[in-house]
């Protein structure tokens, strides 16, 4: 399988070295920037990565903030605390990724606003690393499940939380690991001091920023924007994605990074996902009206895909997969069954967003060569332009990486 932002390149050296076709698709991948290519080769070749999720804890989540006035009247960005699903969803989207591909991940939950704070910091109040596996993810969801009660703070300081994280991964007692920091917020760099002075601290060479460079740290910035008062997260996608990819100048050293955005719930949930996108993975963006294809032959026998309504088609939408023979399959909450071949499983839900995770098997001696469809049905013509985030992943898969 060729997948990620490599696959259009690799797919024509891989022709002239081996005939497995395993997978394509025909869809343009949704990564708003970034390479997250990096990480995908170091999990590859060292099989452990640390993560620390890193969760903003100030007021305007809750309250809207203008020009540093909170209105207690007007609802914040993330008022039914969204956030706390959608980075749920990636603690278990990780664990299946860990399982599928045989590494192993080790997880800090933390949360910041004029300081940053962990198990390190207030022991009363946040977890320590933990290493993730069936065992212990509930204990790591219910750490995410705390932030729902966390808006208190008035400053979102950039630098002292990235700071603070980077010092984190010293303590995980990983051996050799990888490391992922992954940022959410939902506003502009401000501190206490000043923001001026937290921005040079960042973005001075061999300041904040270029520390996490330099060691090694992948970046990922998830900012969520209301659309009636958009935040300006230029600096943030300068810190993690570089600012040839848009964002502010901030530091010296090449990034290492991506940032995604999210205006609605549904596009929260993708943006998290998105962040796992370290090469093995076939994602794309398109219109509810429109199907999502993949093409698979018998090269392979599990693929696992996860669809996501960026925007919300109606109380009725569920997805349907169909294979190549035409049957068709409804995955409606939770289940299981076949289709051309296939032992499928999934679970889905409808609210927060409308979502559905899945596993496609193909069993000894079946045969499910030929064109797949994942799309949403049961919504309404009028909800024909809705976004969909797409995710198909092939496991085992032959990841690429090109230098120079």
């Amino acid at each position: 399988k060729v997948s990620g932002g490599l696959a259009v390149l690799a797919a024509g050296i891989l022709a002239a070295v081996i005939s497995a076709p395993g997978a394509v698709a025909q869809e343009t991948p949704v990564s708003q920037g970034g390479n997250l290519n990096q990480v995908g080769a170091c999990i590859a070749q060292k099989g452990a990565l640390d993560v620390i999720v890193m969760i903003d804890e100030t007021e305007s989540l809750i309250h809207e903030a203008r020009d540093g006035n909170v209105n207690t009247n007007v609802p914040g960005a993330d008022a039914d605390h969204n956030r706390v699903p959608a980075a749920q969803s990636f603690i278990k989207e990780l664990l299946n990724k860990q399982e599928d591909e045989g590494f192993q991940t080790k997880v800090r939950v933390a949360g910041f606003g004029q300081s940053y704070k962990s198990g390190t910091t207030d022991a009363e109040n946040y977890g320590l690393w933990t290493e993730l596996s069936q065992s212990s993810v509930d204990g790591t969801l219910q750490e995410i499940q705390a932030f729902s009660e966390r808006t208190s703070e008035q400053y979102t300081n950039y630098a002292a939380a990235l700071d603070g994280a980077y010092q984190d991964f010293s303590r995980s007692e990983s051996q050799d690991a990888c490391r992922m920091l992954v940022t959410f917020t939902d506003g502009a760099l401000t501190a206490e001091e000043g923001a001026d002075t937290a921005q040079q601290a960042l973005c001075a060479p061999s300041g904040v920023s270029d520390r996490l460079r330099a060691g090694g740290i992948t970046h990922i910035g998830i900012g969520l924007s209301s659309p009636s008062n958009p935040s300006d997260f230029r600096l943030l996608q300068g810190i993690t994605e570089g600012a040839g990819a848009g964002g502010d100048q901030c530091g010296v050293e090449a990034s290492n990074g991506a940032f995604f955005t999210a205006d609605n719930v549904g596009g929260l949930f993708a943006a998290f996902r998105e962040a796992l996108a370290t090469g093995g993975e076939l994602m794309s963006e398109t219109r509810a009206g429109d199907p999502f294809v993949f093409t698979l032959d018998n090269s392979v026998d599990s693929v696992r895909f996860s669809v996501i309504a960026k925007d919300d088609l109606g109380e009725q939408a569920h997805l349907v997969v169909t294979a190549p023979n035409g049957e068709k399959i409804s995955l409606v909450e939770n289940g299981s069954g076949s289709l051309n071949s296939a032992d499928i499983t999934w679970e889905s839900q409808n609210s927060p967003v409308q979502l559905a995770d899945g596993t496609l098997t193909l069993p000894a001696g079946g045969d499910w060569k030929g064109v797949w469809q994942l799309q949403f049905e049961g919504f309404d013509a009028s909800k024909a332009d809705g976004r969909v985030f797409n995710s198909v992943s092939i496991q085992p898969d032959l990841q690429l990486q090109f230098s120079g």
